[in-house]
């Protein structure tokens, strides 16, 4: 299953989508995921987070900061500390969703 999520970092708000097991009782452990430096979440992962899924795990996918379907007010502007901090405030993120197991967080690309 996904759905659409939502959460802040430094001031913008960054969008992507949680996927869940069809089967079995959460919480589960999870996979935070964003692509490398300019890639947006429907390029390269939605195969890779559907296959956690059907594995037993969750998925976190999202868009850094100008990119994709988050905000920021330089579209396409990379800046690789920037994409740290949304990187660990995905994981901060994940760590409040009632279908994610805290304890057991994971982090991909």
């Amino acid at each position: 299953m996904r759905r659409d999520i939502e959460f802040t970092s430094v001031g913008d708000t960054l969008r992507g989508w949680l996927y869940t097991p069809d089967q079995g009782e959460g919480p589960f452990p999870v996979i935070i995921m964003a692509g490398g430096w300019c890639y947006v979440k429907e390029l390269v992962q939605t195969h890779v987070a559907e296959q956690f899924a059907e594995a037993g795990l969750a998925a976190v996918l999202f868009d850094y900061r100008n990119f994709g379907a988050s905000d920021g007010a330089r579209r396409q502007h990379i800046d690789p500390n920037a994409q740290i901090e949304d990187y660990q405030n995905a994981i901060s993120f994940a760590e409040t969703l009632p279908e994610v197991d805290p304890t057991r967080i994971g982090v991909w690309g």
